[in-house]
């Protein structure tokens, strides 16, 4: 038995060496997350604006053009639940925050990062945010986040090539989205309406609307308790894809707000969605800002927030 053993162990141990190699080198490659955290870090006593939610106000919002003292901490599919653990994670180490600025969509109520198929993002808050989001514990690992095959490309991407994994600036926001294409606007208008809507009458949405209505009271509670003033956002989109959301999702979401409102009188909330100043070259699909319409609207925000 004790040889048996000793064979399974010089098996293994090579295995196990190797995929702690793979795990370390991994998380040696510069990504969003640990950027943002290293900036987070440099600049946490002077910063205060925060940006917070999903990949609309990330591609949409640039604290470039607003001021030197707010930070872009929104993250692509990123859901109210989450955004609420991110607050409550962050609040306490951001002594001069007064203002945060959430944005918020037609489909925020009805689905979860925690539960939905791209949990491999669950990654970047556990691994570089030291937070404890997500059920299972392939979220804490880089390995687990993706297959070999791509985990071998990430490796030779970064450390052949150079290439890192970082999409954002200085202030957190995203800048990937940069051109304009009419095509594109096209294209996705249809498919980013279809993957946005869902049937309000299913348990499983039943269960999120629930869910998500109570993160986003508990950011709005949390923020009044540190006397932090709360700005709900509705980012542009293209008007072909606001037509094809379902009304009662765009009136529920505005009820919420109004509800939400009525027991924080301080809290405020922008409807940028129809703004006509926002054209289809402001657009790098149906439902994102590109770099241009990033600034228009970031300079838009930033004169609101001087007032």
């Amino acid at each position: 038995m004790k040889k048996f053993l000793k064979h399974v162990f010089l098996f293994f141990a090579p295995v196990a060496v190797l995929l702690v190699a793979c795990e370390w080198a991994l998380r040696c490659i510069p990504n969003d997350a640990n950027f943002r955290e290293t900036q987070l870090q440099k600049h946490k006593q002077t910063i205060t604006t925060l940006i917070l939610g999903d990949s609309h106000p990330y591609f949409g919002i640039n604290p470039e053009y607003i001021n030197q003292q707010t930070f872009n901490l929104a993250a692509v599919s990123e859901t109210p639940d989450l955004t609420a653990e991110v607050l409550k994670h962050e609040i306490n180490r951001l002594p001069k925050l007064k203002t945060l600025v959430v944005g918020l969509s037609y489909f925020s109520l009805y689905e979860s990062l925690n539960a939905g198929s791209e949990t491999w993002r669950l990654r970047h808050y556990n691994i570089y945010r030291s937070m404890q989001v997500g059920k299972f514990p392939q979220n804490h690992l880089e390995i687990a986040s993706f297959s070999m095959l791509q985990n071998i490309d990430r490796l030779l991407s970064y450390y052949a090539h150079n290439k890192s994994e970082v999409t954002c600036n200085a202030f957190g926001a995203g800048v990937t989205y940069r051109d304009f294409d009419a095509k594109r606007l096209r294209e996705t208008a249809v498919i980013a309406a279809k993957r946005h809507t869902f049937d309000l009458q299913s348990a499983d949405v039943g269960l999120q609307r629930t869910t998500q209505r109570k993160a986003l009271q508990n950011i709005v509670s949390l923020a009044a308790k540190h006397n932090i003033k709360v700005v709900f956002v509705l980012l542009p989109a293209m008007d072909t894809y606001r037509e094809l959301i379902p009304l009662e999702q765009k009136q529920e979401m505005l009820q919420v707000v109004q509800q939400l409102q009525k027991i924080n009188t301080q809290l405020q909330f922008l409807d940028f969605s129809a703004d006509p100043r926002f054209v289809p070259h402001d657009f790098y699909d149906a439902d994102h800002l590109n770099a241009s319409g990033a600034q228009k609207m970031s300079s838009i925000l930033a004169a609101w927030l001087a007032n």
